[in-house]
């Protein structure tokens, strides 16, 4: 008997077959056991990766709850915590419920202790949307968040290793400004440790680039009606010099109302909003689809010889 039920389950999938299940229990109960806990005792299992679903399939099969504890290797009070905080005691769920029950393909798959796993982590648009709900950001850090994730996704092609990591953001940092980088980064490890991926930017991709930046356009005062009939100027004085960063978005420039903290757009530049530092006006520019300009004005003394 002990040979026949090593052959029936030592195919693949015996569980399944109803009539092999069922002539195991059959012979285990001939030999003295009354459960298939008894004629076909659970290899260890690794506790700490027992599903609710495993769980529900070993049910399924008849083991005995002291059977799966057993085999988890873990004391009663702690296995019957993890019951109760998983509503699988008989108070919350039945033998006769769970024989009914629909078990996933998944379910069969089980933690074995020893077992060497391989992690896959990945990104897509599902889990960016359910990070973004775990959170409770502003609509317009929500957008930003999105918009960065999705890049990242694009790039890694939903797949998240180190290598690709650090190529993303070796290429992030050499082609857009520092401000951005660092948000990008910012962003980025924020999602991986929510899906619980640890990894460290390294020196060599973290380090500042240098970047060639272009000479500013130089700024020709202009020559009013009132002067051109004037013969030469004789001597230039700037009375009053003052510049201030705003983020333009089309023709119009963003303003906040002090009253209802409301951001709007002006057509005057006069009333243009000076946005510092730098970073928060990269980050409005990102989130309204603008970009960040210099605003300069100077008042200059203009002394012509008659």
């Amino acid at each position: 008997m002990f040979n026949e039920i090593n052959i029936l389950t030592d195919k693949e999938g015996w569980e399944d077959d109803i009539v092999i299940a069922t002539r195991v229990r059959a012979l285990g109960k001939l030999l003295g056991s009354d459960t298939i806990g008894g004629s076909k005792p659970l290899p260890e299992l690794d506790f700490e990766r027992l599903t609710v679903d495993n769980f529900l399939y070993l049910r399924n099969l008849e083991y005995q709850v002291g059977d799966i504890q057993k085999a988890s290797g873990v004391s009663k009070n702690a296995f019957a915590k993890w019951l109760q905080e998983n509503e699988l005691t008989r108070n919350h769920l039945s033998t006769s419920e769970i024989q009914k029950m629909f078990i996933k393909d998944s379910a069969k798959k089980l933690p074995l202790k020893g077992e060497v796993i391989e992690m896959k982590y990945t990104i897509s648009e599902e889990q960016i949307q359910q990070f973004i709900e775990k959170h409770d950001w502003k609509p317009s850090t929500k957008n930003s968040y999105v918009y960065c994730l999705r890049r990242v996704d694009k790039v890694v092609a939903g797949e998240i290793t180190e290598q690709k990591l650090d190529n993303f953001l070796r290429e992030y940092n050499e082609t857009q400004v520092r401000s951005k980088y660092l948000n990008m980064k910012s962003v980025l490890i924020k999602y991986l440790n929510w899906i619980g991926f640890e990894y460290v930017v390294k020196e060599e991709v973290n380090k500042i680039k240098p970047r060639t930046t272009k000479k500013p356009k130089e700024v020709k005062s202009p020559v009013t009606k009132n002067t051109a009939d004037l013969k030469s100027v004789k001597e230039n004085e700037f009375l009053e010099f003052s510049s201030k960063t705003c983020v333009k978005v089309g023709n119009a420039f963003i303003y906040t109302n002090k009253e209802s903290s409301e951001v709007l757009l002006t057509l005057d530049y006069k009333e243009a909003e000076d946005i510092k530092p730098a970073d928060i006006a990269n980050q409005i520019a990102h989130d309204f689809g603008g970009r960040v300009v210099c605003i300069t004005a100077k008042v200059l003394l203009e002394e012509f010889s008659q």
